[in-house]
């Protein structure tokens, strides 16, 4: 059990969210998640790829999560914001 609790602080926690025209929230306020989610530690980024996807809303959804809002128009550009989320996560390096 120790060791779990030594281990957590090597942990980073990480939600990304994507839509394509709807928000589903369950009745929940998305940003309001996305500030509680920060408050936890959990960087919240978020993708849409979709014209009728509410981009304004996603925008502050990640930045109430400490994160950052990716659009894409095409599958490269998705394939880039994927790749790019996935740099930002951290890396730990055990021997």
């Amino acid at each position: 059990m120790q060791l779990r609790f030594h281990l957590q602080k090597f942990f980073s926690k990480q939600l990304t969210g994507y839509e394509h025209g709807f928000v589903y929230t369950l009745g929940v306020d998305p940003v309001n998640a996305a500030e509680n989610a920060a408050a936890n530690q959990v960087t919240v980024y978020t993708v849409t790829f979709s014209r009728e996807a509410d981009q304004s809303l996603l925008q502050r959804v990640a930045e109430a999560g400490n994160g950052k809002h990716y659009h894409a128009s095409t599958r490269n550009e998705l394939i880039t914001a994927f790749k790019d989320i996935a740099t930002r996560l951290p890396t730990l390096i055990t021997e």
